[in-house]
């Protein structure tokens, strides 16, 4: 029979015991790497296990990828069109901070998850400077109410906050209401991911819908493919934004 074993994330620590190192497996799959540095690749080379990648890319890996660079750049046209000039952002982790909290670096500088790096890339794909960047510490609706009320805080009055998951989106929202701003009169806010927050009722985020059961499956075609001897494939799920009722023209 077939099973599958879901393991943490090592640490570079090595003197921290890992489960990736020395549990039984015939493939492995990454749910989203670091651009460098990442204590997994080292084992999995080491181990000379075939594997995949979700999210990211790496030599000899399959690699399910998603062009979330594309589609966060269309979010971003999508809010400049209905005039918004005052657009914040609202990060997956960039590293490994400890707070959510404004980040005043250079954009891309230190951000090693790909996910984080390709949808801050996408605001100079589409000619825009975010007015204020806040880095969340987990993908979480608490950290993204942290996140809003730095964000709707900050002296340079965002008109629009693009989250890079929808469970960020949805703290942002709450942080709005907590604020007295509307949504999306006062303020529109776009998410990442599609999931159902019918918490959130009646607002239906703007967001770009990830089919899980078609990435898992795609995820299963690349193992396969490792097992079977094949060439490492890289495979793209494709993806389109969802415009809902949480963005409108920017207020006057």
């Amino acid at each position: 029979g077939q099973g599958v074993l879901l393991l943490p994330s090592p640490t570079a620590d090595a003197t921290e015991s890992n489960l990736l190192g020395t549990a039984a497996m015939d493939a492995a799959v990454l749910m989203r790497v670091r651009d460098h540095d990442e204590p997994a690749l080292e084992i999995l080379a080491r181990r000379e296990l075939p594997f995949a990648i979700v999210e990211g890319t790496a030599p000899g890996a399959a690699a399910i990828t998603i062009p979330d660079r594309r589609v966060s750049a269309e979010l971003i046209r999508h809010l400049v069109s209905l005039g918004h000039e005052r657009i914040a952002t609202v990060t997956l982790p960039r590293g490994t901070r400890s707070t959510t909290s404004i980040y005043e670096g250079e954009l891309l500088a230190g951000a090693l998850w790909t996910p984080t790096r390709n949808r801050l890339a996408a605001f100079e794909d589409a000619g825009v400077e975010p007015c204020v960047v806040i880095e969340s510490r987990f993908s979480m609706v608490e950290e993204g109410v942290a996140a809003g009320h730095l964000a709707l805080s900050h002296p340079s009055r965002p008109t629009a906050v693009v989250c890079q998951s929808d469970l960020l989106a949805g703290g942002v929202v709450l942080a709005a209401r907590e604020l007295g701003l509307r949504v999306p009169e006062d303020v529109s806010i776009t998410g990442f991911d599609g999931l159902d927050l019918p918490w959130l009722q009646p607002l239906d985020l703007t967001t770009v819908p990830q089919d899980g059961a078609a990435k898992g499956h795609l995820i299963a075609q690349g193992v396969k493919a490792l097992l079977d001897g094949a060439e490492p494939p890289v495979i793209e799920l494709p993806l389109e934004i969802r415009i809902g009722n949480s963005t409108a023209h920017a207020p006057r």
